[in-house]
């Protein structure tokens, strides 16, 4: 009601609002035009641009497999986001396609915070058999699993190579720097504000068919947390 007393038109949202289906229904209901941004999934009544986490995710896990790590522990986010199942399945897809089982013993749930990546890489260091890489959803938890690494003396990455996903200031600021995946979230955010700009400008360019959900590209940011295993 606030956005609609002072004319706006449109609204941007980045993730984890994007994936809000209520929030973004409403808006709809109330004829502001949607772009978001960060998007895992298309949604009727909104323009979407995003990327494929579960391709990242299993991209990642590759190349942890092709540095011959064989047993990884893998830290999903929590379930409150559907970026998270798709992590968790593309992780679990790049050991089947190396004919691999994921074992559940080496899969432990964060949420996303540098605490929860702490008590999750203890819980998966804690194993009788521990892997010798750590995959994390994203890089706070990465950092926390660092920080549990170093607490309990492995050195990373000789002992145990440790890469997240986002590609955040957090990759840069701990020491070994971190592997992660590098989300265009520039790019994104630039392609949904063109988009909606064009929506707004010309809303019959779109009558005819659905809204676009766009899917940007990642990359595998490789820095010095991550080495090849050693047996």
């Amino acid at each position: 009601a606030r956005l609609q007393r002072h004319r706006v038109e449109g609204v941007l949202l980045p993730a984890p609002l994007c994936d809000d289906s209520t929030l973004v229904d409403g808006l709809a209901a109330g004829h502001l035009a949607v772009a978001r941004i960060a998007a895992t999934q298309a949604m009727a009544g909104a323009l979407s641009i995003g990327m494929d986490d579960e391709a990242a995710a299993r991209d990642m896990t590759s190349h942890l497999l092709a540095l011959g790590h064989r047993r990884i522990g893998f830290i999903a986010g929590s379930d409150r986001f559907p970026m998270s199942a798709r992590r968790r399945a593309g992780f679990c897809r790049a050991l089947q396609q190396a004919n691999l089982a994921a074992d559940p013993a080496m899969i432990a749930t964060g949420d996303y915070t540098f605490r929860s990546g702490m008590e999750a890489a203890q819980a998966l260091l804690a194993s009788a058999n521990p892997p010798s890489a750590i995959f994390a959803s994203n890089d706070d938890m990465a950092a926390g699993a660092m920080a549990t690494a170093h607490r309990l003396g492995l050195e990373v990455p000789r002992a145990l190579s440790i890469c997240g996903f986002d590609d955040t200031a957090m990759a840069r600021a701990v020491w070994p720097e971190l592997t992660t995946v590098r989300q265009p979230v520039s790019n994104m955010a630039r392609e949904a504000t063109i988009l909606l700009v064009r929506y707004l400008a010309s809303p019959a360019e779109f009558a005819s068919h659905d809204l676009p959900d766009l899917r940007l590209g990642h990359e595998i940011v490789v820095r010095a947390s991550t080495t090849r295993h050693v047996t």
